[in-house]
């Protein structure tokens, strides 16, 4: 597929990216999770979050985000790094309380 030809993705917002779950069968634990991880994400650097929520929410390619971002494809893999290890310390300690010591 010619990358250069296909339209490129329209920006997000968090808010219309990663909706607050509403079903009444979603426990308060998935509530809170969910809370938690929208946001970390919304504490990210905006590139990071950016390239966080096109490529895991959004499901583009490395190479749709690069182009997106005007980027090279190793700088959206660092972006997606650090972006992936400040989640992981966020929310880390909400993990260790949920799921317990392991």
């Amino acid at each position: 597929m010619d990358y250069k030809r296909k339209k490129r993705p329209e920006p997000i917002e968090m808010a219309e990216n990663i909706s607050d779950p509403v079903d009444g069968n979603v426990t308060d634990r998935r509530i809170d999770i969910a809370a938690s991880v929208k946001h970390a994400l919304g504490a990210l650097p905006e590139r990071q979050q950016t390239a966080i929520i096109l490529v895991h929410y959004e499901g583009y390619s490395g190479v749709e985000t690069a182009e997106f971002l005007d980027i090279s494809v190793e700088a959206v893999e660092s972006l997606l790094a650090r972006a992936r290890r400040s989640l992981r310390q966020t929310l880390k300690p909400q993990a260790i309380e949920l799921l317990g010591e392991r």
